[in-house]
């Protein structure tokens, strides 16, 4: 005679239902966080790589960086086929990899959607004006001044790059910054404040070393005297004097 052969009762799988719930609405939220950490560690690697590449270029030219743009500035929409050479474009020979300078996590996406650099890869990284074009001397859109990489008198205070960007790699637009609040644009130009990881940004420094700060802390929270400011040009003061202002050489850290 054969024994008897128990099912589970209803209670019984819904008890373990429950529990196999109860373990997913803990660890999902933990894998999200890993992963989204491991996309702030990669883009954290893009911004040393970047770094280098920059300093690199400067051991080349005499201690000088480059200026976050050279040649015709005047327009947005413009890259090298108008005669715009941003710094991203003048130091592709030292990364010879374009895919680093797409952050994984951007808020904007892998590519540019619409406009003249629709289907362009987005770059997600900006130079601040104040190591990109420090004294401000150009009212022509045509020749920003670089700056020499032993000006600042703090250089792992100083960042030399910062997350922003919606527009395409080698264009105008989003190619420099301000302010270390902007992720797009600029105030009156459709400002867009959105933290790229975990309420913060990722920053490369001028000694290149590249770490994370929340909104509230580091490049975020400085305030410089703001002694010095240059003499009104025609693209003096996109963002106001305030923390986190990073437009000319008197925001130096």
């Amino acid at each position: 005679m054969f024994p008897s052969r128990r099912g589970f009762t209803l209670i019984e799988l819904l008890v373990v239902i429950a529990i196999i719930a109860i373990l997913a609405s803990i660890l999902f939220p933990v894998f999200s966080r890993a992963r989204a950490k491991a996309r702030q560690t990669a883009c954290l690697s893009n911004m040393k790589q970047l770094a280098l590449a920059l300093n690199m270029y400067a051991q080349d030219y005499d201690g000088v960086l480059p200026a976050w743009c050279f040649g015709a500035t005047g327009n947005s929409d413009n890259c090298a086929s108008q005669g715009a050479y941003t710094w991203d474009a003048v130091v592709q020979p030292y990364t010879k990899n374009i895919q680093i300078l797409t952050c994984p996590d951007s808020p904007f996406g892998r590519t540019v959607s619409g406009g003249a650099d629709n289907g362009v890869a987005v770059r997600s990284y900006a130079m601040p004006r104040y190591v990109g074009d420090p004294y401000g001397t150009s009212n022509a859109g045509m020749a920003y001044a670089d700056c020499s990489i032993d000006l600042p008198p703090h250089p792992s205070d100083t960042v030399l790059l910062m997350e922003k960007g919606q527009r395409g790699i080698g264009y105008v637009g989003d190619a420099t910054a301000e302010s270390f609040q902007q992720s797009h644009s600029c105030t009156g130009q459709g400002l867009k404040t959105d933290p790229y990881h975990n309420g913060g940004k990722n920053f490369a420094f001028l000694d290149g070393h590249a770490k994370w700060y929340n909104e509230t802390a580091g490049p975020f929270s400085v305030l410089t005297a703001g002694i010095g400011e240059p003499p009104a040009v025609s693209h003096q003061q996109y963002e106001k004097h305030v923390a986190g202002h990073c437009e000319w050489a008197s925001d130096w850290p």
